[in-house]
């Protein structure tokens, strides 16, 4: 039996999606192994807090980490039937100009993150007019909820929303940025059995899962 205790950094939104749901089958697969979750949005040091490994969105900052890449996730740009009733549907990437978003505060600049848009090789950053700031990915989706503006959200945050009709997705038409989610830990010859066998868990469940977004 594998035994052993880790320590895993993701976000809050992730790991309440997919991680822990599916963590009942993982613990009843691999009772020896204890997983002890660290939740953030922000870029955590996984040295300096003894972190066995870390589940990001986005293009990892180079590094001296191993990447593993899982999946890719698409973004979409998505408004609740209020707002969309209130201000209308944009038609075109100009159209957004006329609308106010959710901001997003990036943890590493303090800043709102631009939305991202791609033709081709042709990529467009386009600053939102923000009606309200947040640095939490689940605030962020409740505040497109709450018909506060529009949000760019990740496929896997909205899919069930869309499904719902709780939220609507809006310029599906235009090329939908892509991203990856991958699996990041330290070089190691001596990768510890349970941190190893938690990897390839996760690349198992989290690429079942991405056939849902």
């Amino acid at each position: 039996m594998i035994r052993g205790s880790i320590r895993v950094g993701t976000t809050p939104s992730l790991a309440r999606r997919v991680i822990i749901p599916a963590l009942p089958r993982f613990a009843a697969r691999y009772p020896g192994i204890n997983i002890d979750l660290h939740l953030s949005d922000a870029v955590i040091d996984l040295v300096q807090k003894r972190i066995d490994c870390v589940i990001r969105a986005g293009e990892p900052v180079p590094s001296s980490l191993i990447v593993r890449r899982i999946t890719r996730f698409q973004w979409y740009v998505c408004g609740s039937p209020d707002y969309l009733e209130r201000h209308g549907e944009p038609v075109n990437i100009a159209d957004l100009r006329k609308h106010v978003a959710v901001g997003y505060s990036d943890s590493r600049t303090g800043r709102s993150t631009d939305w991202i848009f791609r033709k081709g090789k042709e990529v467009t950053p386009l600053s939102m007019k923000e009606s309200v700031t947040v640095n939490d990915t689940d605030a962020y989706i409740a505040a497109g909820l709450a018909g506060l503006g529009l949000i760019r959200a990740a496929s896997y945050l909205v899919h069930e929303h869309l499904s719902e009709g709780r939220l609507v997705r809006v310029l599906a038409s235009l090329e939908a940025s892509t991203d990856p989610l991958s699996v990041l830990y330290p070089q190691s010859r001596h990768l510890s059995p349970a941190v190893r066998t938690f990897i390839d868990w996760c690349m198992e469940i989290i690429g079942r899962e991405a056939k849902n977004w």
